[in-house]
């Protein structure tokens, strides 16, 4: 079964759609299979190191995503990876089953950090992997929508360091909102890993300032009305995603010029990093001011 991803992230004044391939249990052992996709155009794979919520779209763990880096590594593209596991031990902030659904920080509580993290520490061989003379030289990891800014964004930086081949998004949610702005009830606002404290959200702006994320993703997921259960108002029931695409552009300028943030910042996080790590460099580029 064929797993296509549109390609999500904003090509600025280009006109151009991929696919992103799945990376998934039934065909993360088989190369043949991935080799199928990758034959067929795909610009990379995706997986997820916990429950997607699709059920042809099961997750994968860490043995899966170190082979599938093996063929990866051939044709030399990106492996996206939804890095949240969930911890072999126990959160400090487990779940009381007293508390109230309809409280954004409810949610917050089921989906620590601690997720995040153990996801990343289950990742540390296949990163080292892609460092130059691993078995997946070549192919590299690229961290979706990270959203904790503190013992996460420490071990990717960590890697990078020692020579692994990894990238990193967050998106303009997570620069945006803070936890303590979001409503009871209001569902609008889930997504997966969840929105965090102030605190994070200014780590987030200071790790994409400093160069230790890479780019910006929109990291949207549409889903009908009815899928966000806006009147029972349930943060535990409701669809996660934030429908976003459309307001990636003015979210980013607006909140950024708070940091300083330029045009040119811009276009490099929205643009020419996306178009480089989906392996087309001739996009999302400007030159001589033209856009390409």
């Amino acid at each position: 079964m064929l797993h296509l991803n549109l390609f999500h992230n904003w090509l600025a004044c280009s006109s151009y759609i991929g696919f992103w391939g799945g990376l998934v249990p039934e065909n993360a052992l088989n190369p043949s299979k991935l080799e199928s996709l990758l034959n067929a155009g795909v610009l990379g794979l995706k997986s997820f190191m916990c429950p997607s919520g699709i059920n042809d779209f099961p997750m994968t763990n860490s043995s899966h995503i170190e082979e599938g880096l093996v063929t990866l590594a051939k044709y030399k593209r990106p492996l996206l990876i939804h890095a949240e596991r969930i911890p072999d031990v126990s959160s400090d902030e487990e779940l009381d089953g007293e508390l109230d659904p309809r409280s954004y920080a409810t949610y917050l509580k089921s989906r620590t950090p601690a997720w995040e993290e153990s996801a990343v520490r289950d990742l540390k061989r296949a990163m080292k992997d892609t460092e130059v003379g691993g078995r997946s030289e070549g192919a590299h990891l690229h961290i979706v929508h990270l959203s904790d800014s503190k013992t996460t964004l420490d071990l990717l930086k960590d890697a990078k360091h020692s020579g692994a081949k990894v990238t990193i998004e967050t998106c303009p949610h997570y620069l945006a909102f803070s936890a303590e702005e979001v409503p009871d009830g209001d569902t609008r606002f889930k997504c997966s890993p969840p929105i965090r404290d102030a605190a994070n959200k200014e780590n987030l702006w200071e790790a994409l300032l400093d160069g230790h994320i890479d780019m910006l993703s929109s990291d949207h997921s549409p889903s009908t009305p009815d899928l966000k259960l806006m009147e029972e108002g349930n943060f535990m029931k409701a669809w996660g995603g934030i429908s976003s695409l459309q307001f990636v552009l003015p979210v980013t300028w607006s909140h950024g010029k708070k940091y300083g943030i330029t045009l040119n910042q811009l276009a490099s996080w929205w643009s020419e990093k996306p178009a480089e790590l989906a392996g087309q460099k001739n996009k999302g580029v400007y030159s001589a001011g033209v856009p390409r």
